[in-house]
């Protein structure tokens, strides 16, 4: 059985880490404020603490423990945020470009940034599956997500539409929590704004 564990400034340096790792998005969510929000993951209820801190390393080869349900606690915690108020988005980083075949074979909305595909999704007909979907599709070293929001008067993001850098800084700006891959990929740390 999962538990919720919350970590200190640790799980931020990890976060941190994690984030210079990645693309443009990942880049411009180094700048929020990530000391003064929390961490926190879904574990195994009889983790170890001392493994529980070793965000590297798979906790369940290091713990011999059940840790299956780590991404459909996160995709619910994902899909959760979504259904709360229109305008939210989840949004991803992914390895795909503009010109990436498989993008039109997905299910998954994308939007282009300087040439990079990222996935999102929205408030608006989203599923837990879908949910689901986004995370098993985005899946890229670092895994990088961020739930965020556009102002009420922003006109909504369409499919394929190419993005100017002043959304991309907005979603970031905006992020309410900020997910990253941990645990070898078999889990995620979630960094929220407290």
């Amino acid at each position: 059985m999962l538990k919720v564990w919350e970590f200190g400034l640790e799980a931020i340096a990890y976060v941190r880490d994690q984030l210079s790792r990645g693309g443009n998005f990942a880049a411009a969510l180094q700048n929020l404020p990530l000391e003064e929000g929390k961490v926190l993951s879904y574990l195994p209820a009889g983790l170890d603490p001392a493994i529980a801190r070793e965000f590297e390393e798979s906790a369940s080869l290091s713990s011999g423990l059940d840790v299956s349900g780590y991404t459909e606690k996160t995709g619910n915690f994902i899909y959760t945020f979504l259904g709360t108020r229109s305008k939210r988005y989840a949004v991803f980083e992914t390895y795909a470009h503009e010109d990436t075949p498989f993008l039109s074979t997905k299910a998954v909305p994308y939007f282009i940034y300087s040439g990079d595909a990222y996935y999102f999704l929205t408030s608006q007909n989203v599923t837990l599956d879908d949910v689901l979907d986004a995370v098993a599709w985005a899946k890229r070293y670092p895994f990088v997500c961020a739930l965020t929001s556009l102002p009420k008067d922003q006109l909504d993001i369409g499919l394929a539409q190419d993005v100017p850098s002043e959304v991309l800084g907005r979603f970031a700006a905006r992020a309410e929590h900020v997910i990253v891959g941990a645990y070898d990929d078999e889990g995620y740390l979630i960094w929220s704004r407290d």
